[in-house]
């Protein structure tokens, strides 16, 4: 059970660390240059993916389905506007602490689940 705990902990705060930064990179390409003119994509990424992690912080599986609905989005659009995909690893390294606030979130459901059983 402390390993679990350790476990859930560990995986909230590298989804939580790894946030941060993200959104704080994104805020900085952003405003660097001024405010861009807002399209589709840009509403997908990188304001969908801010948003996601942000809420995630607080409801980690509803931040985490924003974020991902985001990108996906966002390559799906790409895809048709350009008829290829995003070059390159950063859009989806951008999205990864969604991936670890959700198995955050799964982790903890399982261990109230362990709980209720061994209360029976």
């Amino acid at each position: 059970m402390l390993c679990a705990k350790s476990c859930v902990s560990i995986s909230r705060w590298i989804a939580r660390i790894g946030s941060l930064i993200v959104v704080g990179f994104l805020l900085l390409l952003l405003f660097g240059k001024g405010l861009p003119p807002i399209s589709i994509l840009h509403l997908c990424f990188p304001l969908g993916v801010m948003l996601g992690l942000i809420v995630a912080w607080f409801l980690e599986g509803i931040g985490s389905i924003i974020t991902i609905v985001s990108i996906a989005a966002f390559y799906l659009i790409h895809y048709r506007l350009s008829g290829t995909l995003p070059s390159g690893p950063f859009f989806l390294i951008a999205a990864a602490p969604s991936v670890f606030f959700l198995i955050s979130k799964f982790m903890r459901q399982d261990m109230a689940t362990e709980t209720e059983y061994d209360a029976q």
